[in-house]
This record gives C-alpha cells, structure tokens and sequence, in this order.
C-alpha cells in the first residue's frame, strides 16, 4: 500500500514552482483543511488516524470502538461528505467571481 500526504496532491500537468501554482496549490490545501475542519469529530478523527498515523482500518476501529466494517463505510461517507462540501465550495465561488464581473460590468 502506498501512503500520500494531502500535501502531496497535485493536479497532473502542473509544474511545482511556478508561482501562479504555488498559490493554487495553497488555496486548494486551505480549502480541504476548512472542510476537513466542518466535519463532525468522528469523521474528523477517521482521517487523522488514516492519513496523519497511517493506521488500519481495524486499529481505528479499536481506537473508537468500532468494527472494521463500520470504519470502512464512515470513511467512504467522510469522502463522500468532503467531496460535496468541496464542489460546493467550488460552485460558490464561481457564483462569486460572476457576480462580480457583472458588477464590473
């Protein structure tokens, strides 16, 4: 199994030090760290475990007492939940940007 840090996510055919990335990239982190943040405690936990301390699904189910099975599902509804809070996000913004060009207009 290969380990990747959210840190190291990147969109392929970007090139790491050109600055407009740079920024890209840094607002993309601040936005997944916000929704990481919204997330309830338990979900929140799952993936900090998961990616922070790279444990199994059956550590994290010892830890909070919880099957393996059960972790598998919470984890795929957390993704599921971080995926829509993020598209929303997304969608926000591009509302954002046309209502102020249509200010400018």
């Amino acid at each position: 199994r290969r380990f990747l840090s959210f840190d190291d996510l990147r969109l392929p055919g970007r090139k790491r030090n050109e600055p407009e990335t740079v920024v890209e990239e840094l607002e993309e982190h601040d936005e997944l760290w916000q929704a990481i943040d919204r997330l309830p405690d338990d979900r929140r936990n799952l993936l900090l475990y998961k990616f922070g301390n790279h444990l199994s699904n059956i550590e994290i189910g010892d830890l909070l007492g919880k099957s393996e099975g059960a972790i598998k599902s919470l984890y795929f509804r957390t993704l599921a939940a971080l995926r829509k809070d993020l598209q929303s996000m997304e969608q926000r913004a591009a509302v954002e940007i046309e209502e102020s060009h249509e200010d400018n207009d």
